[in-house]
């Protein structure tokens, strides 16, 4: 491997915290996270657990994995690879990371079955919810 500095590259760090820098409300959350790329808002209730804020921008991008290759997109994204996994009996990360390094499990909600067995899911992380309609006879 050439490091010398006749060969040209782009040079990077990639920096991963999860130290929650707490803020008094949420819009002082969102301009700290707007100052620095790849921050995320998190919010939780008093004792509870930490989630992901979508922000004026759009819902929040995430990493997960979808047989074992990193996968970046929002929830929408997640569920079209949900979806497949569901049909082609692959498997999807029951987990989404943003880029600061916090991990979130994906909510999984079964909302029922149709007569023609159609099965509606709600998957969640934090406030960003997406709905899947699978085929329950494939």
């Amino acid at each position: 491997m050439d490091n010398t500095s006749e060969t040209p590259r782009d040079w990077g760090v990639i920096a991963v915290t999860t130290t929650v820098l707490g803020t008094a409300d949420r819009q002082v959350a969102e301009e700290m996270a707007a100052d620095v790329e790849n921050l995320t808002v998190i919010s939780r209730v008093p004792g509870g657990q930490w989630q992901p804020v979508s922000s004026a921008d759009g819902p929040t991008r995430c990493v997960f994995l979808v047989e074992a290759e990193m996968q970046v997109g929002t929830l929408t994204d997640y569920s079209k690879h949900w979806e497949a996994a569901h049909y082609s009996g692959g498997h999807v990360s029951p987990y989404v990371c943003t880029w600061g390094g916090a991990a979130f499990t994906v909510g999984v909600e079964h909302l029922g079955t149709s007569e023609d067995s159609w099965m509606r899911y709600r998957l969640s992380v934090g406030d960003d919810t997406v709905f899947v309609t699978l085929d329950g006879r494939a």
